[in-house]
């Protein structure tokens, strides 16, 4: 798929560094396939030491050398980066986005050619080779750049096809979800100490426990609930831990904190709209 391609990383921060390793380390690409630029001239000298790929500050030059662009720029600075280089993009070219909020139709309108984009919503266990990415194609792209796509996320976690509808959902679950998980590990903390754990033992105790019950989900495929169910004993003590989780509404919290997540971004997108 990528033989004898270019891809520009346009805004090569976290994400997109990560995506660099991602596809380095599956061997999807070489590094003097892959250009990546940033305002950070210091960053993109360390980017070239230690990956050996190409770097540049001129984001013009970026996109007329490559044949896939990632944009991976900040939000807020995103469509003003993309009208600012409309001139450069060609439509034998694939736009691929992952900036959060801004629908496909808004970055259609950037452009005078018919540019292929897809839309992907990736997380930050990118960073580690574990995301879960959501993608949708715009009007002009086809099943040759959702590969695209799908092989480069793929490279760093699962990527999975879906309705540009589902978008906002998609980040409300996985895009924002690890959040969720992390204010749950603090939480957990919390409740060792409030049980006599030392730190380093509690710490230890909660990342493996939770590293384990995914794993679980992931390898047997059960639901939550049966494993859920299988781990609770009649009035023992994890049937005591769940019902003050129970009484203070944890499911519902977790519900509408979805709902809030997913309601932002459609306002989040809207705004941008206008």
């Amino acid at each position: 798929m990528f033989i004898n391609k270019t891809v520009g990383i346009l805004g090569a921060g976290n994400m997109g560094e990560a995506l660099i390793r991602g596809v380095l380390k599956a061997s999807l690409m070489r590094p003097n396939q892959i250009i990546a630029s940033r305002r950070d001239p210091e960053r993109l000298v360390r980017l070239h030491t230690d990956l050996r790929v190409r770097t540049t500050t001129d984001n013009a030059a970026l996109v007329t050398a490559s044949d896939v662009v990632l944009c991976c720029v900040k939000p807020q600075h995103a469509l003003d980066t993309l009208k600012g280089l409309a001139n450069v993009f060609r439509s034998d070219q694939t736009l691929i986005s992952i900036v959060a909020g801004v629908p496909i139709d808004s970055l259609e309108a950037v452009f005078n050619e018919n540019v292929p984009i897809v839309r992907v919503m990736p997380n930050t266990p990118s960073l580690v080779g574990e995301a879960a990415t959501g993608y949708c194609l715009g009007r002009y792209a086809t099943a040759s750049h959702a590969l695209e796509a799908a092989e480069i996320f793929s490279a760093v976690g699962i990527a999975l096809q879906a309705e540009e509808s589902h978008m906002n959902a998609i980040t409300a679950v996985s895009g924002s979800g690890p959040a969720y998980i992390f204010y749950l590990l603090e939480a957990l903390y919390e409740g060792a100490s409030a049980v006599g754990l030392p730190r380093e033992l509690a710490e230890a105790l909660v990342k493996q426990t939770v590293l384990g019950a995914a794993r679980l989900v992931s390898d047997t495929g059960r639901h939550p609930s049966e494993l859920r169910e299988a781990v609770t004993s009649p009035g023992g003590t994890t049937e005591a831990a769940l019902r003050v989780l129970k009484d203070g509404g944890f499911l519902d919290l977790v519900r509408d904190a979805i709902v809030a997540a997913r309601d932002r971004g459609v306002e989040l997108g809207e705004q941008r709209e206008n």
